[in-house]
C-alpha cells in the first residue's frame, strides 16, 4: 500500500495536470482581481489547508507513523508547493516534475514521528 502522503502528493499532480493553465491562472492573476476575489482565494486556500490538517489526523496517516500537521506548516508546505507548480507551468516543464520534490517536502514536514520517545535527543 502506498504511503499517504505518497498519494496525496500523486493526487495534487494528478489533478494539476490536467489543467494546468486554469492553476497558473488561479495562482497569478485572480489576486490582480481585488480584494473580493483575494477573499475568495483565502478562502479555498483555508479549505486546502483544513484539508491537509484533517488527513493527516486520519488513520491512514497515523499507521504510516505520522504525526498531525500544524496549521503553520501546512501552509508553508502548500504555499511552497503552490509556487512550484506556478514556476513549474510558467517554465513549460510538465507537472510531474514536481512529483518528488513535493514528495520529498512532505516527507520532511508529515514525517514526524508520533510520540515523544521517538524524538532524538
Amino acid at each position: 500500500m502506498a504511503r499517504p502522503d505518497r498519494q496525496a502528493a500523486h493526487s495534487y499532480v494528478d489533478h494539476i495536470a490536467a489543467r494546468p493553465e486554469i492553476t497558473l491562472s488561479w495562482i497569478r492573476e485572480l489576486p490582480a482581481l481585488g480584494s473580493s476575489v483575494r477573499t475568495i482565494q483565502r478562502s479555498a486556500m483555508s479549505a486546502l489547508t483544513d484539508m491537509l490538517i484533517d488527513l493527516s489526523d486520519s488513520d491512514g496517516f497515523r499507521r504510516a507513523g505520522l504525526a498531525p500537521v500544524s496549521r503553520p506548516l501546512a501552509v508553508i508546505l502548500l504555499g511552497g508547493l503552490r509556487e512550484l507548480t506556478a514556476l513549474t507551468v510558467e517554465d513549460g516543464r510538465p507537472v510531474q516534475d514536481i512529483l518528488e520534490p513535493a514528495i520529498t517536502a512532505s516527507v520532511a514536514v508529515l514525517g514526524a514521528p508520533t510520540s515523544a520517545q521517538d524524538q532524538p535527543g
